[in-house]
C-alpha cells in the first residue's frame, strides 16, 4: 500500500523496552505504527516526524475489560493503537505522561517477566528434551541426517538464553525497589497456558512411543 510501510522484526521476552525505543525511532523517521500481527509484523504508516513515546502493555484476564483498560490509558495521555497475542501498544507525544502511567505498570511488568521465563523455560527444556530422545532412539545410526533434532537443539538453546534474560531483567528490577503487586499465574496467558499444556502431554506421548520403538 502507498503510504505504508511493512517490517518484519522479532523481539525476544523482556526486550520490551529496546522495542519501544525501535518505534519511537521509526516514528522520529516519519514511519509510525498502525497494525501489528502475531507480535512480529508491523505496519507503519508514513507522515510527519514525530517524537512518538511507546507503551507496550499485557492484559492479563483478571484485570480490567477491554473498554476499561483502553480507557485507563487514555486518561493517563496515551492513545490505542493496536494488539498483537495479547500485548496492547499506546503511544505518546508527551514523555511526561508516559513516565507516569510506566511508573505505576513496572510491577505488573514485573509480574509478566516472572510467567513469562516459566513459560520460555517449559519450552527449553522440552526442546532439549526431544532432541536428547530423538538422540536416544537413533543410537548407532548417523544422526547428522536428523536435522529435526538440532533444530529442537537449537530452538531449546534459544529460550533458555531467552530464560536467562528475562531472570537478569527481574533482578535488576527488584534491585530498582520494583515490587510486584500481586503474582502472575500461567493461567493468566490465556491461550498460551493451554498450548504449554498440551505441548507437554504431546512430548510425554512422542517419548513413551520413542522409547517402546527403541526395545522392540
Amino acid at each position: 500500500m502507498e503510504g505504508y510501510k511493512k517490517v518484519f522484526k522479532i523481539f525476544l521476552v523482556g526486550q520490551e523496552e529496546k522495542e519501544t525505543a525501535w518505534l519511537s525511532k521509526m516514528s522520529k523517521e516519519g514511519y509510525h505504527l498502525v497494525n501489528i500481527k502475531f507480535a512480529t509484523y508491523y505496519t507503519f504508516k508514513k507522515g510527519e516526524p514525530k517524537n512518538y513515546t511507546y507503551f507496550i502493555d499485557l492484559k492479563e484476564t483478571c484485570n480490567l475489560d477491554e473498554d476499561e483498560y483502553k480507557l485507563m490509558y487514555s486518561d493517563a495521555g496515551l492513545d490505542y493503537i493496536d494488539n498483537s497475542n495479547g500485548y496492547y501498544y499506546f503511544k505518546a507525544e508527551s514523555k511526561v505522561e508516559t513516565d507516569l502511567i510506566i511508573k505505576n505498570e513496572q510491577g505488573r511488568y514485573l509480574g509478566r517477566l516472572n510467567s513469562q521465563k516459566k513459560v520460555i523455560l517449559i519450552a527449553g527444556i522440552m526442546n532439549i528434551f526431544i532432541f536428547g530422545v530423538n538422540l536416544f532412539h537413533h543410537i548407532g545410526e548417523n544422526v547428522s541426517y536428523y536435522w529435526t533434532a538440532y533444530l529442537n537443539l537449537a530452538v531449546g538453546l534459544v529460550c533458555l538464553f531467552a530464560y536467562l534474560g528475562a531472570k537478569s531483567k527481574i533482578k535488576q528490577l527488584k534491585e530498582s525497589g520494583v515490587i510486584q503487586p500481586y503474582k502472575t499465574k500461567l493461567k493468566d496467558w490465556n491461550s498460551l497456558y493451554a498450548v504449554s499444556v498440551i505441548c507437554i502431554i504431546f512430548v510425554i506421548i512422542y517419548s513413551i512411543i520413542v522409547v517402546i520403538e527403541s526395545f522392540i
